[in-house]
């Protein structure tokens, strides 16, 4: 039985980390939003939505029943930056108590987002360079899961000069692929596809993402207990995709199977590893990924994924 009535996605370029936790609950998770990726225009979209009880489908939420100013939302990463912080929490209308601040990790864990401090990728000396995920998402309140699994050695982690040969020929193999050795190829066994976090609101309490931009806090959405809207659970999604995304589709434009590699450019790698990007295995039977089109150039958007790093316990922001 479910306990939760509120689901935010966390999908696209975010970075998770952790503070130290306390009797194994976090007092907060952080997903920094990359917003460093050149002419490779990515853009942030918030949306809303509610699934009524006995319905497949869930429909957007009128933006006026939960403080948005439009639903979805969608800022460019200029945009976006004009803005410190998010905060995701739980707040009371007046005179109603909250729950604590506190994130738990569900049972089955957060291990299955690609960590980059693993040793599949640049170890536990990896850090991270200031300036490049920001703003963070500070998420105060729920319980922490993933979703939706890769196939079992179903994408490779592939240098960078691995993966622009693979760009170059649309996604067609790679003619030495058979022979590329462990630091330009390394085959991964099934990762997470992005994040949620589920959160049960009680009665007179909201669900409230805000934004500071300087002194000022800014409301993003105010969200009701479900009842109010009648409506079984809500579904949030917070993302972080190519602006040319098409969310019906699950379809990218054919260059941003480069994207999982601008993690890479925003950390301080150890001396002698290469950037690291993703590729899809090309011996991998199970592997749903067509080639790259010449004519539409589209591709699956598994590169587009989040990412976590165990090395560090916040993420550095610029001095401006």
């Amino acid at each position: 039985m479910k306990d939760y009535n509120v689901k935010v996605r966390l999908e696209g370029l975010l970075l998770f980390c952790f503070p130290e936790p306390l009797n194994e609950v976090y007092s907060h998770c952080e997903a920094g939003i990359l917003t460093q990726t050149g002419d490779d225009e990515h853009a942030v979209r918030i949306e809303v939505k509610k699934k009524i009880c006995g319905e497949v489908m869930s429909c957007r939420v009128n933006p006026c029943d939960v403080g948005m100013v439009g639903n979805p939302l969608s800022f460019t990463h200029r945009e976006v930056k004009n803005f410190s912080e998010l905060k995701l929490s739980v707040e009371g209308i007046e005179g109603v108590e909250v729950p604590p601040a506190g994130v738990r990790i569900a049972h089955e864990g957060f291990d299955r987002i690609l960590n980059l401090a693993d040793q599949d990728f640049y170890g536990p000396a990896v850090t991270v360079m200031p300036g490049y995920y920001e703003p963070s998402i500070f998420i105060t309140h729920g319980t922490l899961t993933t979703s939706k699994l890769s196939e079992d050695e179903e994408f490779c982690r592939v240098s960078e000069n691995v993966l622009r040969e693979i760009l170059d020929c649309y996604g067609e193999r790679p003619r030495n692929w058979g022979g590329l050795g462990p630091e330009d190829k390394k085959i991964l066994g099934k990762f997470a596809k992005y994040a949620e976090a589920h959160i049960n609101l009680a009665n007179e309490q909201l669900l409230v993402l805000k934004a500071r931009k300087g002194k000022k806090w800014i409301t993003l959405f105010r969200i009701p207990h479900s009842q109010e809207l009648k409506t079984d659970e809500y579904r949030i999604l917070i993302s972080n995709l190519d602006k040319d995304y098409e969310n019906d589709n699950d379809i990218v434009p054919y260059q941003n199977c480069a994207a999982f590699l601008y993690h890479s450019h925003a950390l301080q790698r150890p001396s002698g590893k290469p950037a690291y990007g993703l590729s899809k295995n090309y011996d991998c039977t199970k592997s749903k990924i067509t080639p790259l089109l010449d004519d539409d150039g589209k591709s699956d958007p598994a590169c587009c994924d989040a990412a976590r790093i165990t090395s560090v316990k916040s993420l550095p922001k610029s001095r401006a």
